[in-house]
């Protein structure tokens, strides 16, 4: 928010790349780093490189560990598979319906068929402590009503 401040800092930045000179960083003109000697630290440029020189270095050593195995990765991708990756598990068993579900079931199939009377008589084989007691109270009302339609037509 401070305008003079502001400027200042745009003064000290250097036209070449938006980097501070390192004159103006440190008093007497030279960093930090370069006053601990030149093993202390790279210069930016030289850096630059050797980090270049790290990642080619780095790609070519993944190149040539692809190329080794790259026979035997192409051959188990044609070949035939294994026997035992070729086996599969059986599904798990499925639980057998109980009275309440088997009834409902043939209630919606009595339903399907157009037999609202025999899906009514299917209804009543669902006892009320059943899990699928309130769809059996749905369907026994859609039956009804498709009871009523009949009668009167």
């Amino acid at each position: 928010g401070d305008r003079d401040r502001a400027h200042a800092a745009l003064d000290r930045l250097d036209a070449r790349g938006g980097r501070v000179d390192h004159e103006l960083v440190t008093p007497g003109g030279a960093s930090g780093l370069e006053r601990a000697g030149p093993s202390a630290a790279l210069k930016p440029g030289r850096a630059r490189h050797v980090l270049a020189l790290s990642c080619a270095g780095a790609l070519m050593l993944l190149a040539l560990g692809v190329d080794a195995r790259w026979d035997g990765l192409i051959q188990a991708l044609e070949g035939a598979p294994r026997p035992e990756s070729a086996t599969t598990l059986a599904p798990p068993a499925v639980a057998p319906l109980s009275r309440g579900e088997q009834a409902l079931a043939d209630a919606r199939r009595l339903m399907e068929a157009g037999d609202p009377a025999g899906a009514l008589l299917a209804l009543d084989g669902v006892p009320p402590e059943e899990p699928a007691y309130p769809f059996a109270r749905q369907l026994r009302r859609q039956a009804q009503s498709a009871m009523r339609a009949g009668r009167s037509d």
